[in-house]
């Protein structure tokens, strides 16, 4: 299994996380469960993101909002082809502070 982090990630609009979700044949609503954030995912892989970006809401008790496309931390898990398909159109499409290739740093 492959891991990679994203610090601080912004897709701009709701339109282009969107369109990762198509990439990655992943559904549009997200599960609320054990793994920190609003979880996208299928056989193949796992996406994980503090604020939803399509809603602009954080996953914690705090709920506060931010602009739509902004998904904060990302943690991306799943078999290395998918993995790397998800971190290559992140690090393309988005603004993010910071990438850790190798594992699931930020959430």
């Amino acid at each position: 299994m492959k891991t990679v982090g994203f610090d601080h990630t912004d897709f701009n609009s709701e339109e282009n996380f969107k369109k990762l979700l198509n990439l990655l044949n992943l559904n549009e609503t997200p599960s609320l469960g054990t793994s920190g954030g609003f979880t996208y995912q299928n056989n193949d892989i796992k996406l994980i993101t503090l604020y939803n970006p399509l809603t602009g809401v954080r996953y914690d008790k705090n709920k506060s909002t931010h602009d739509l496309g902004f998904s904060g931390y990302i943690g991306l898990e799943g078999n290395s082809k998918s993995v790397k398909l998800a971190e290559s159109f992140i690090l393309n499409n988005t603004d993010y502070k910071d990438h850790n290739p190798t594992e699931r740093e930020f959430i």
